[in-house]
């Protein structure tokens, strides 16, 4: 898995030397560069479809998604051409989905 660099024994460690925990915080917090406090399982849970319905080719059609498009890509998760709903996955992306589909299911 791309996020195993990460691992130690005690947990995880971002290049700063951040800890988390687990590997859900060190997504959450880390690789999308969110807060931990609220409902991060949710966050992640709707992280991990969209990644999904763009690796799928699918309609990114609601303004929760477009919203999700933006965040991807300024976080480098995503490509896009002459339009944000044209978004494909980076490198980044297709590693994190990876990662994704083997902890989620």
């Amino acid at each position: 898995m791309f996020i195993d660099k990460y691992k130690k024994d005690d947990g995880y460690y971002d290049e700063n030397s951040c800890f988390y925990e687990d590997a859900e915080e060190l997504i959450q917090c880390h690789i999308l560069n969110s807060c931990g406090c609220g409902s991060p399982d949710r966050n992640i849970q709707y992280a991990y479809n969209v990644l999904k319905r763009i690796d799928n080719h699918e309609t990114k059609d609601t303004d929760t998604e477009y919203f999700a498009l933006y965040v991807f890509d300024k976080l480098g998760l995503t490509e896009h051409g002459g339009s944000i709903g044209g978004s494909w996955l980076s490198e980044k992306g297709k590693q994190l989905l990876s990662d994704m589909r083997e902890l989620y299911g």
